[in-house]
């Protein structure tokens, strides 16, 4: 077995295990997770949910312990990439919306105008965190799941960002074909709203409607594609169409990130 990753441990060397074990069922890192993870790392609870860091001499013991039976090539021996630009767009939370997002950070808990917001563990606080600074909030309700909305502050920066002179395609003011990545349902339908036309590829899509939105991305016939990496695979072909993403709003995890070949991230 050959397994070929160019990102083989994006969020931590945990991740090697499981590709390890693929590829020689134990042998260099042992058959299971659990024992892999208590020898080299060590646990800390957060609540519901444990966080786990390296222990001393670990990242050594596992180099290592794979060293022959993996081949590291440098991206910068082998491919020629032109540098990346990142265009930082910074937006200030009125007041209002900051000292609510400051209380549920501090205290796990805020009550806002249409219901109360409670994060039980770190892990749940960093989502609702995140999609408190997007506007809209998830909350439970009678066992269904409700968005509860907040604000509409990117949503409306993102507006002033859009090019309006030809009433039939929607893009983004002096910048070519774009990908728009974006991390919750809800966000999709907040985009569509400014770019009806720009076809999705997320959860819902069919893989016959990816490929052909692929297909046009790459002819460049799509000036915005709409576009959630959690819901893809890798090796994900998109760099013929354009060189600009988007990040509407960005995802804790560091593995989607990494796999988006493109060349100009904005956040």
């Amino acid at each position: 077995r050959f397994p070929m990753t160019g990102t083989p441990a994006p969020n931590g060397l945990m991740d090697l295990f499981g590709q390890m074990y693929v590829m020689d069922l134990g042998y260099s890192l042992g058959t299971t997770l659990y024992s892999f993870r208590n020898r080299f790392f060590t646990p800390l609870p957060q609540g519901t949910h444990t966080l786990y860091t390296l222990r001393k001499g670990s990242k050594k013991a596992i180099s290592k312990r794979i060293k022959n039976r993996v081949i590291n090539m440098r991206k910068q021996d082998y491919v020629a990439l032109p540098p990346i630009i990142y265009n930082e767009i910074k937006l200030d939370l009125p007041k209002k919306y900051r000292k609510q997002y400051d209380e549920l950070e501090n205290t796990f808990f805020v009550e806002l105008e249409k219901s109360k917001i409670e994060a039980f563990s770190k892990a749940a606080l960093s989502m609702k965190l995140r999609q408190f600074l997007q506007g809209k909030i998830y909350i439970e309700e009678n066992g269904e799941r409700k968005t509860i909305a907040i604000h509409d502050e990117k949503l409306q920066m993102l507006k002033e960002m859009v090019d309006i002179s030809n009433k039939t395609t929607r893009i983004l003011e002096g910048i070519g074909n774009c990908i728009i990545a974006y991390n919750f349902k809800y966000e999709r339908e907040d985009l569509k709203s400014i770019f009806p036309d720009a076809p999705s590829i997320d959860g819902q899509t069919t893989d016959k409607q990816s490929e052909e939105y692929i297909k046009r991305w790459n002819l460049k016939q799509i000036p915005i594609l709409l576009y959630n990496p959690a819901s893809n695979p890798h090796g994900l072909n998109l760099q013929l169409g354009g060189n600009q993403i988007l990040w509407y709003s960005l995802t804790w995890n560091l593995e989607p990130v990494s796999y988006t070949h493109l060349t100009l991230p904005t956040n």
